[in-house]
């Protein structure tokens, strides 16, 4: 069995690599938090299936570093391998490896009265036995003066040392300079930490007010920080859904009408949810190109609503909740023989959803008998999000809340946290539901 050793800020800790995923990132709902700087929310993850150790960088963030050379895909790690995020450095070791201390570590052990001090340096070290003794001869009051001596004078060290402390801890000077040194150093996050700590109520006019614009600044960073990183996950999407949808469907005389209205309800569905992308001019153009072929104004024809059907649930995961809403509305305005296309496209659409229900459930119960959560529970929230069956979404909802970690953790305390902070729009819809919004309030999610 391997394990991961992490030197981080001259500390060292190391982890057991079980079969499972291990995300690390700065974030808390990661498996592992860093505290260096550039490193992401969720940066990237490490899998481990069946002694097989992956490094999964995540998209739009500072790939990781594998000998000097940027990791930018799934990347298979061998025993020995060392990899950087941020100033973190990673190595992947055997078992009777990971034992070995920081340099400039001590450790130290006791039997029978002798102590054994080991100190690391380098790859060699060297251990030193010695006995604890008594002066023979050394008078028992001395021996307690001596004693009470060094309690007395421990004591008001000690006591010193944590005024210092609290001194150091509470000052809000001290504060707002840690604030100002931390966003130098790029780490927006720790900044703005550091001015939480910092009680406006008892600081003066003049400090409030440096706080004040440094918390307005940090403010606007963070804010521009995701949306780039929203915008990032916008292109990819373009790149896929519209820009590679026109180039194999819309090219030369293939822009049929049925190809066209799909191509422009995509485009604004791309409007909505990335308003301030860069890209959004292309979007404008090729809609407009296209608006004419597809006749949005009309209603659409059965051959309109097949090729959008078929489209929608061509891929996972399938949204059979906006399939049907499609299906219906068209059999409220279509009669005839088109009408009747349109029913018997219903009726294999549900008996579609049921077989893609069945088969989603039980690729999220494997993903978590093999301990990867985050792949069990995405199933289920999408499932949960688009199937469009309340029956089917109360099956999802329950297999979710029973669904818990090998040491008896709920699943649903941790990822339902991790939804609220990076995906609030689903979260929104799934607090929808009376059962995950008590889930969400019984761990401090809401």
């Amino acid at each position: 069995m391997a394990r991961l050793i992490l030197d981080e800020k001259g500390k060292r800790r190391a982890f057991r690599l079980n079969n499972g995923r291990l995300t690390i990132g700065s974030s808390a709902d990661n498996s592992l938090v860093l505290v260096s700087s550039d490193v992401a929310d969720t940066h990237a993850e490490i899998r481990v299936e069946d002694g097989t150790v992956t490094l999964i960088p995540k998209p739009g963030v500072m790939p990781p570093t594998l000998l000097g050379r940027a990791v930018k895909q799934p990347t298979r790690l061998a025993a020995n391998s060392e990899f950087k995020i941020g100033s973190a450095v990673f190595r992947i070791v055997a078992d009777e490896q990971a034992s070995v201390p920081a340099p400039g570590a001590t450790k130290s052990s006791r039997s029978d009265g002798v102590s054994a001090r080991r100190t690391a340096s380098g790859d060699g070290a060297r251990i030193q036995h010695t006995r604890r003794t008594v002066k023979r001869g050394m008078p028992t009051w001395a021996i307690l003066a001596v004693v009470a001596l060094v309690g007395v004078v421990g004591y008001f060290f000690f006591r010193n040392w944590l005024e210092d402390g609290l001194e150091t801890e509470w000052d809000p000077t001290a504060r707002y300079h840690e604030a100002v040194l931390a966003y130098q150093e790029g780490s927006v996050k720790r900044a703005k930490e550091e001015l939480g700590r910092i009680d406006l109520t008892r600081v003066t006019p003049e400090l409030k007010e440096k706080v004040q614009e440094f918390q307005d600044k940090v403010k606007g960073d963070e804010e521009r920080a995701l949306l780039a990183e929203h915008n990032m996950s916008g292109t990819k999407w373009l790149d896929s859904n519209l820009k590679g949808y026109a180039k194999s469907y819309l090219s030369g005389d293939r822009a049929e009408r049925p190809k066209a209205r799909y191509f422009v309800r995509r485009c604004d569905e791309f409007k909505q949810e990335w308003p301030k992308h860069p890209e959004l001019e292309w979007v404008n153009r090729y809609r407009s190109r296209f608006a004419k072929i597809a006749e949005m104004d009309s209603p659409a024809e059965y051959a309109d609503l097949e090729w959008e059907v078929g489209r929608r649930t061509a891929a996972k995961p399938r949204d059979y909740a906006l399939v049907f809403r499609l299906i219906d509305q068209f059999l409220l305005e279509s009669e005839g023989d088109q009408r009747a296309a349109g029913q018997a496209l219903y009726q294999d659409q549900i008996a579609g959803r049921e077989e893609y229900f069945l088969d989603r459930m039980q690729e999220s119960r494997y993903q978590w008998e093999k301990q990867q959560y985050g792949k069990a529970v995405e199933w289920l929230v999408q499932v949960i999000l688009k199937i469009g069956d309340e029956a089917m979404e109360d099956q999802a909802i329950d297999f979710f809340l029973k669904m818990q970690t090998v040491d008896g953790a709920p699943l649903s305390d941790r990822y339902l946290a991790s939804y609220k902070s990076n995906r609030p729009e689903q979260f929104e819809i799934l607090m929808e539901h009376e059962r995950l919004r008590e889930a969400a309030r019984s761990a401090g999610v809401l």
